[in-house]
C-alpha cells in the first residue's frame, strides 16, 4: 500500500489533495413515474365519468352541469369553479420542475393530485348508489384520475424526501497522516 503523503523539499509530510468519489447517479425512474402520473391523471379528467342516457360526460361537463343545475354550498361552488384550472396547475408544476424549482413544482403537483384524486375517489365511492336508470357512473375516468394521482403523490413524495439526502464526503483529518520514511 502506498503512502498517502508527498514529501516537501524541507522533509515535512504534505497530504495529497484527494476528492471523494462521485456519488452514484440517481435514477430518473421517480421523475418519469411522476410525469406519467400527471399525464394519466389529466387524461382521466377527459374520459367519461357519467352516462346520462347514452351520452358520456367527462368531469368538465359534469362541473358545468353542477354549476348550472345544483344548489350547492359556496365552498363546493368554489371547487367546481376551480376544477377547469386543474390542467394549467399541472402544467405550471411541470414547468417549475423543468426550471429546477423541484420542491415548488412537486409540491404543487402533489396538491393537484390530492384534489383530483379525492374527487375521483369520491365518485368511485358513490358509484354503487346510482340505480340503473338514466344516470349511471362510468368508472373509467374517475379510476384513471385516481391512479394517476396516486402515481404523482408517490413519486413526488419520493423525490422530495430523496432531495434532502446527501452523503457527506469522507475526509481524513490532516493530523492523522504519518510522516514518510
Amino acid at each position: 500500500m502506498s503512502d498517502p503523503t508527498q514529501h516537501s523539499p524541507l522533509g515535512a509530510a504534505v497530504p495529497i489533495t484527494w476528492a471523494p468519489p462521485a456519488p452514484p447517479p440517481r435514477s430518473a425512474a421517480p421523475l418519469v413515474i411522476w410525469a406519467v402520473g400527471m399525464v394519466v391523471a389529466i387524461t382521466g379528467t377527459f374520459l367519461p365519468w357519467l352516462y346520462s342516457g347514452r351520452v358520456a360526460k367527462n368531469s368538465y361537463q359534469l362541473v358545468g352541469v353542477g354549476q348550472r343545475r345544483l344548489a350547492v354550498p359556496a365552498w363546493v361552488d368554489v371547487l367546481l369553479t376551480a376544477w377547469p384550472y386543474l390542467g394549467p396547475v399541472w402544467a405550471i408544476a411541470a414547468v417549475l420542475v423543468l426550471l429546477r424549482q423541484r420542491v415548488a413544482g412537486l409540491g404543487l403537483s402533489a396538491l393537484a393530485a390530492l384534489a383530483s384524486g379525492a374527487v375521483g375517489a369520491s365518485i368511485v365511492a358513490v358509484s354503487g348508489r346510482f340505480p340503473s336508470g338514466s344516470l349511471s357512473v362510468c368508472l373509467v375516468g374517475p379510476v384513471t384520475t385516481v391512479v394517476g394521482s396516486l402515481l404523482v403523490l408517490g413519486a413526488a413524495g419520493l423525490l422530495i424526501l430523496r432531495r434532502g439526502r446527501v452523503t457527506p464526503p469522507t475526509v481524513t483529518p490532516i493530523g492523522s497522516y504519518r510522516a514518510g520514511p
